[in-house]
């Protein structure tokens, strides 16, 4: 009988271990400290309180491998706070953007898998649970994100996924505000921005969008035009210009206020002519004006004005060669929006009876009674229509006189006959005798009013000449400086 008792209750205790086998090997639960069924939030995940916001993630492994299955219920809670924070991957995504992403999921992935560390600002691991069946096994996840901290890293994404596409849109949608309110450079130049953030950025579709800003900024372009107002102005040399140049910027006869144009133009300095330039900008009817400086040279001359876009092309024109071809048409079209004026300077000298009288000497400073510098001199004034007559018939008397007296003289001999005199000296200063001969000859000369002594205009230089005789170097050096000298006062003198 106690045989029989025995082996009773050892089968019921063998059932009774049966059973909780099976039942734990139907649901485990693996948390820390708990040894009863699912918490709360497995089933009914948990709404924001006042303070967190709540996100669950959930993923199972039918192989058995908790740390897998953790993996994956990681990357499903990630995906419930990124898609809380409104941010997603685009065509249009920077890789800025996408790494600051990046940066952000991998740090939720190690608060998970270290608790406790504060790898994410406001967000902790609050519960996990492990539930097994068989040998499958699913793991729960339970994440609080502060919601102050939440918010602050959602703007920061938000906007950092926004920055670099804005920076391609917001200037493009502003040149089409700009071009339909017909304030068309301002458009230009919006559209050139849009093109630069383009070219400089890693979005998918940078390049269409750069094609496109172009194309449309070369459009508009194409469009502009500058209308001459005046042209072909006479001025006198050493006086101001009657008027200004005078432009209008237009697009279908709509004016263009605000636009810069570049202005080109000649100027005598330092014994020179140098091209110069300048930007100005079109009034609130679109008209330019340049006042050009004093001439110094008489002749003709121009006047170039254009659109001015260098500021904004330079960055571009850095571009690599895959930009080319597109910049190549917009730069054609900035350089043909242009307007040449053309202008006359003239001198009231050529009017003015004028005499010349310059001494020649060899080089030991003996007189020379040739006359050469004198005579090549006049020829060059009477060439460019001066009113111009030789005055060597004083020459002996005048030889070594000083200014003063000299003019004193002059005023004598042909006073009421001439307004100004030139008068100067050229001397042999070098001579060689070896292949040929070899001569180097130099002086000055100055032009005065006759009748109140003041000098208008002085010049000086030195000319050197080769000839199969001494005199023909000599000869020819002297003629040579006149000529110099003639075609300077001609082109200088007021």
């Amino acid at each position: 009988m106690r045989a029989h008792g025995a082996m009773r209750q050892l089968h019921i205790l063998t059932l009774l271990l049966a059973l909780v086998l099976f039942v734990l090997g139907c649901a485990t639960p693996e948390a820390a400290g708990r040894s009863e069924g699912p918490p709360d939030w497995v089933q009914t995940p948990p709404r924001g309180d006042g303070t967190n916001e709540y996100f669950v993630g959930v993923a199972g492994d039918s192989a058995g491998d908790v740390a897998e299955a953790e993996t994956v219920a990681t990357a499903a809670m990630i995906d419930e706070i990124v898609r809380y924070m409104g941010v997603r991957i685009t065509t249009d995504t920077t890789a800025e953007a996408r790494a600051s992403l990046d940066a952000f999921e991998s740090s939720v992935v190690q608060t998970v898998r270290q608790t406790g560390a504060a790898r994410v600002a406001g967000f902790r691991v609050v519960d996990r649970y492990v539930e097994r069946r068989g040998e499958a096994v699913t793991v729960y996840l339970l994440g609080a994100y502060e919601r102050a901290s939440l918010e602050a890293e959602r703007a920061r994404l938000q906007a950092l996924f926004q920055e670099r596409i804005d920076a391609v849109a917001v200037p493009e949608q502003r040149a089409r505000e700009f071009e339909a309110r017909g304030q068309y450079f301002e458009a230009v130049l919006h559209y050139l921005e849009a093109a630069q953030a383009a070219a400089t950025s890693d979005i998918d579709n940078a390049e269409i969008r750069f094609e496109r800003n172009v194309n449309s900024a070369r459009n508009l372009v194409s469009r502009i035009q500058l209308e001459k107002q005046n042209d072909n102005l006479i001025v006198m040399v050493r006086e101001a210009f009657p008027e200004s140049f005078e432009a209008v910027v237009r697009v279908n006869g709509r004016p263009v206020p605000g636009a810069a144009v570049r202005v080109s133009y000649k100027e005598f300095r330092g014994g020179r002519s140098t091209t110069r330039t300048t930007t100005i900008q079109s009034d609130e009817h679109g008209r330019v004006s340049f006042a050009h400086p004093i001439p110094q040279l008489v002749g003709s001359d121009t006047v170039t004005v254009g659109l001015d876009l260098s500021r904004y092309m330079l960055p571009l024109e850095e571009l690599g060669r895959e930009y080319r071809s597109h910049l190549d048409g917009l730069s054609g079209a900035i350089s043909d929006t242009r307007v040449v004026f053309r202008y006359d300077v003239r001198s009231r000298a050529a009017q003015v009876p004028t005499g010349v009288l310059l001494h020649e000497a060899d080089i030991a400073g003996n007189p020379i009674a040739a006359g050469t510098v004198s005579s090549s001199l006049q020829q060059e004034l009477s060439s460019a229509s001066f009113r111009v007559q030789n005055l060597s018939a004083v020459g002996s008397r005048s030889t070594g006189m000083a200014r003063d007296e000299l003019l004193e003289l002059l005023r004598a001999e042909y006073g009421g006959r001439v307004e100004r005199v030139i008068i100067g000296s050229a001397q042999i200063d070098e001579f060689n005798e070896g292949d040929g001969f070899i001569v180097r000859v130099s002086g000055s000369a100055e032009a005065i009013d006759l009748e109140t002594g003041e000098v208008l205009y002085s010049t000086s230089g030195f000319q050197r000449s080769r000839g199969a005789s001494s005199n023909a170097a000599i000869q020819a050096a002297f003629r040579m400086l006149g000529s110099n000298f003639g075609q300077d006062f001609a082109s200088r003198l007021p």
